[in-house]
């Protein structure tokens, strides 16, 4: 899987900047021509009807809280990989209650992040600063998100093991494996991995960053 890596300012003063104005021959360069396609790429993004929808949807899925009462071994939780999405169902199912809609939740999320990757392929071509500008502004739209913590991302080297913390970190996490996997199948076994993170790194301080380093070497 690729790497989960994950608000928007157009900031054309960039392209500006690069240019002699008045009566002098305007050069464009190439560098800021490219920041200034990167950032519209990331206004176009976050200005579709799709990523709206997306935002919804991991609103949904957040608010999946309930584990089965005989789930307290921590380690099942520590999957790191899926290869069908059977597998990953028969994991929601041992592990959730009302485990159809938690499938269907998590489902419903994965694929509207891979309708967003279809409609802008040049997602992955996004730097990571740009890619973050779209996961952060994903933590105004969740309610009693904190954007302090959700900004810093999940590879935070000094993630604490506050729940708070660990809810939206898990948030960043969740988000980008949803737009960065390019497979459905990726989305729903990345995702499911981290929409956990809430649940189990309350026990764990180095979860979220544990995950995050899984799934960079990958």
């Amino acid at each position: 899987m690729k790497t989960i890596k994950l608000m928007a300012v157009v900031c054309l003063a960039c392209f500006a900047s690069s240019c002699e104005l008045g009566n002098t021959e305007i050069v464009p360069n190439d560098e800021h021509l490219l920041i200034n396609k990167e950032e519209n790429i990331v206004k176009l993004i976050l200005d579709d009807p799709l990523t709206e929808k997306y935002f919804n949807s991991l609103n949904a899925v957040f608010q999946i809280r309930e584990l089965k009462k005989n789930t307290s071994d921590n380690n099942n939780l520590r999957i790191t990989d899926f290869n069908s999405l059977e597998e990953f169902k028969e994991f929601v199912y041992d592990n959730f209650e009302n485990p159809e809609e938690t499938y269907q939740t998590i489902y419903n999320s994965a694929s509207l992040g891979q309708e967003i990757r279809g409609k802008f392929p040049d997602i992955d071509k996004l730097s990571p600063e740009d890619f973050e500008k779209i996961v952060n502004q994903i933590s105004f739209s969740i309610e009693n998100v904190s954007y302090e913590n959700a900004k810093r991302g999940q590879c935070e080297d000094q993630l604490s093991s506050d729940l708070q913390t660990c809810r939206d970190g898990a948030l960043v996490a969740a988000a980008g494996c949803g737009l960065l996997t390019p497979t459905l199948l990726g989305a729903l076994g990345c995702g499911g991995i981290v929409y956990l993170a809430e649940l189990v790194c309350i026990d764990d301080a180095d979860r979220s960053y544990g995950i995050c380093k899984i799934y960079e070497i990958q």
